[in-house]
C-alpha cells in the first residue's frame, strides 16, 4: 500500500487457522456447488496486480528506450520479484482462474488510463472507497471502488453464478481521515452500499476482507503507542460498522476475517515461518519510500522477502501475500465456491 493503501496479510497456524475459518461465515449461505470460472476483484493495493508496473520512470540513455517500474523489478505494492504474487492472485492461480486475472488497467507514470480487454482485477493502489484519490507518489489519481465497479458494469452489464468477487478497501479512507471516526463510518457503509449494488448485477459468489489491524504496522508503531492504539480502534470500527452495513443491505457474503487472523500471525510469528513483523524488508530509502519500487535488488538483506511480514511500512511482503492467500483460499473453499 504506500501510506494509502494497506490491506491485508498472511497465514496462521493449522490450529489459528481452524478457529478463523470458522468465524469466516457471513451473510446466508449458498447453494453455489459448481467450480468458480472466473474471479473480479475491487480494492486498493493489497489487491493490485500491476496497475502501475508499465508507468515510465526514465529512459535508457544508450538506446532511448523508457524504463518501466517492471524493468526495475518493481510493479506491486509487495517485495515483488520473479514469483511474488498478490493473496488474490494466488487465490485466482489455485482456482485456475488466472488467465483472466490480469490489471483490468495499466496507467500513472507518464501513462494514461489504458484499459486491458478481458482482465478482471480492477483494484488499484491508493484507491479508497468513493472518492478518487489524487496519489503524487503513483503519479495518478486512482480511481475509486465505487468507480472500478462502474467500470467493470459498463463493460459486462451483469455477473454469473460462477463468477466470484472479490473485495477490500477502507485503508486509505482511513490514513486520510484525520481520525475523524464518522468519515471511517461512512466508508464502511459506502462498500456495503458497492456490495448490495454486485448483488444486485448477478453476483452470487461475494467474499469481503476486512481490514487487518493497522495498529500493528510499522507506520502506526512510528507514531508512538497512542497512535497504534488509535489505529487498531478505527479498524475494528470501520470492519464492525462494515459487517453491520453489509447485512443490514441484506447482501450474502462471504466474510474473510482479515484483522483477527492478522493479529493471531504477528502473536505467532515463528509458526508462521517469520522472523522479523515490526521492520520492513525493502530499502525505502532506494525505493521512493514505497514497496512499489522494491526488488531482490533492494532488500535490507537477502530473503527478508520471505522472512518480513511487511514489505515498507504498511504493505506486506511476498510471503505475507502467501500466507494471506492461503487463508482467504481456505475460507473460499469452505464455503463452497
Amino acid at each position: 500500500m504506500k501510506h494509502t493503501t494497506m490491506k491485508h496479510f498472511a497465514l496462521a497456524t493449522v490450529s489459528s487457522l481452524a478457529l478463523l475459518l470458522a468465524a469466516c461465515g457471513g451473510g446466508s449461505g449458498t447453494t453455489n456447488v459448481a467450480p468458480t470460472l472466473s474471479i473480479v476483484a475491487f480494492g486498493d493495493s493489497l489487491t493490485d496486480g500491476g496497475t502501475y508496473a508499465n508507468g515510465i520512470v526514465g529512459v535508457n540513455p544508450a538506446t532511448g528506450v523508457p524504463i518501466t517500474i517492471a524493468d526495475q523489478g518493481g510493479g506491486r505494492f509487495t517485495t515483488n520479484g520473479p514469483n511474488a504474487k498478490t493473496w488474490a492472485e494466488i487465490v485466482a492461480s489455485s482456482m485456475g482462474t488466472d488467465a483472466s486475472f490480469g490489471p483490468a488497467a495499466f496507467e500513472g507514470f507518464s501513462l494514461g488510463y489504458m484499459p486491458q480487454a478481458g482482465m478482471l482485477n480492477y483494484a488499484q493502489g491508493g484507491s479508497k472507497v468513493t472518492v478518487t484519490n489524487a496519489n503524487a507518489a503513483t503519479a495518478a489519481s486512482e480511481t475509486s471502488v465505487t468507480t472500478q465497479i462502474d467500470r467493470h458494469l459498463l463493460a459486462y452489464p451483469t455477473f454469473n453464478s460462477r463468477q466470484l468477487v472479490l473485495v477490500e478497501a477502507g485503508a486509505n479512507d482511513i490514513f486520510q481521515a484525520s481520525g475523524v471516526p464518522a468519515t471511517i463510518v461512512t466508508a464502511a457503509q459506502e462498500l456495503a452500499v458497492q456490495a448490495k449494488r454486485l448483488q444486485d448485477a448477478g453476483a452470487e459468489r461475494i467474499a469481503i476482507a476486512n481490514l487487518p489491524d493497522m495498529g500493528k504496522t510499522p507506520a502506526a508503531a512510528a507514531g508512538g503507542a497512542a497512535q497504534q492504539a488509535g489505529l487498531t480502534q478505527l479498524s475494528a470500527l470501520y470492519n464492525s460498522t462494515l459487517k453491520t452495513a453489509l447485512d443490514a443491505q441484506g447482501v450474502n457474503y462471504l466474510w474473510i476475517d482479515v484483522f483477527s487472523w492478522f493479529q493471531g500471525v504477528v502473536a505467532a510469528p515463528a509458526a508462521n515461518g517469520l522472523t522479523n513483523t515490526t521492520g520492513v524488508a525493502c530499502n525505502l530509502a532506494l525505493t521512493n519510500n514505497t514497496s512499489l519500487f522494491c526488488s531482490a535488488a533492494t532488500l535490507v538483506t537477502p530473503g527478508a522477502d520471505m522472512t518480513y511480514a511487511f514489505a515498507d511500512n504498511v504493505h506486506p511482503t511476498t510471503k505475507m501475500h502467501q500466507l494471506f492467500g492461503a487463508f482467504a483460499l481456505a475460507a473460499i473453499r469452505t464455503k463452497g465456491w
